[in-house]
């Protein structure tokens, strides 16, 4: 009979997906225009030219509240090297993400993802609900996919990723901007 620590582990594992392979390109992540919380049209396409870290998820979502922490540490180590962190909540009103936003001193982008096209949010992976959060992607500068990860993102994931991308790479080398 298995312990009760031993079956918790094993129960935490199946909750917990792994990394799944990727597709090779999604140049679609930069032909969206979506709306911020404050109603303002928001084109993805202004990224070009840098690493995109594209994260769907929702206020309600255990796993999404606790990589807002990830996130907000990728935005700041990564952004002067050419990376722009950028998340679309899902099922979401502007107070709850207000509310978060300071909590959690989130240092990028939020993005109502509801306001995307419906064939777009499809194309990312996350279907007319929100029930497939979180989903991160990081797309580089040519639009290859250098990471899908359903569900919870880790820093250590992140940083592995973008090290990987030869703009990061490259802007690394430079001085980094004063943020």
């Amino acid at each position: 009979m298995l312990r009760p620590a031993v079956l918790s582990c094993l129960v935490l594992l199946t909750l917990t997906p792994p990394a799944e392979a990727a597709p090779r390109q999604l140049p679609q992540a930069r032909q969206a225009t979506v709306q911020d919380f404050a109603g303002r049209e928001v084109s993805m396409a202004q990224w070009q030219g840098r690493v995109l870290v594209v994260n769907f998820w929702a206020s309600w979502c255990g796993y999404c509240i606790a990589e807002l922490p990830d996130l907000v540490a990728t935005q700041k180590k990564w952004s002067g090297r050419g990376v722009q962190v950028v998340s679309l909540a899902l099922g979401d009103d502007a107070d709850s993400i207000v509310r978060l936003s300071k909590r959690y001193r989130i240092n990028y982008p939020v993005l109502d993802g509801d306001s995307a096209n419906r064939n777009w949010r499809r194309s990312m992976g996350v279907a007319v609900s929100s029930s497939q959060v979180p989903l991160t992607w990081v797309i580089d500068t040519d639009n290859r996919v250098l990471l899908r990860q359903l569900g919870q993102v880790s820093a250590q994931q992140l940083d592995h990723a973008l090290s990987s991308s030869s703009a990061a790479r490259q802007a690394a080398a430079l001085p980094q901007k004063k943020q």
